[in-house]
């Protein structure tokens, strides 16, 4: 059975909690319509497998993303952000275009270690100048 949808969305002062089962679909609970300006914090439960496109886009006070079990992040998904460090766990398979783009405080992207092998499209990773290889 595909489940489309987020069960919770939960805010906590500037805590932003999602949890549900699969991709979201949009809908006036998802956190888009949350205001950006005062959220610091993303707890992703580990039932969700998608971050889709432009779901944290210009969350400009971001601090910290918890990936938990996600698999896929489309494009567009966390651009434009002030995260600095990024931790990619291993259940990622697939990291689309710009999905990380324009975040340019971002200095350091951790990967867990994984036997497979990861999707990472073309500029998935795009303007973000304090990064290095």
């Amino acid at each position: 059975m595909n489940h489309d949808f987020y069960e919770n969305i939960k805010v906590d002062g500037s805590t932003l909690t999602l949890s549900g089962i699969g991709k979201p679909c949009p809908t006036k609970e998802n956190p888009e319509y949350f205001s950006r300006a005062l959220i610091e914090h993303v707890v992703i439960n580990n039932t969700v497998t998608t971050i889709t496109q432009n779901l944290f886009s210009n969350y400009m006070l971001l601090k910290t993303l918890n990936l938990s079990n996600v698999e896929r992040i489309e494009k567009y998904a966390i651009y434009n952000t002030n995260l600095k460090m990024l931790y990619i766990p291993k259940s990622v398979i697939e990291i689309d275009e710009f999905a990380f783009g324009n975040n340019k405080e971002l200095e350091t992207i951790e990967f867990e270690e994984t036997e497979k092998e990861i999707k990472i499209n073309n500029y998935a990773f795009s303007n973000c100048p304090k990064l290095s290889s």
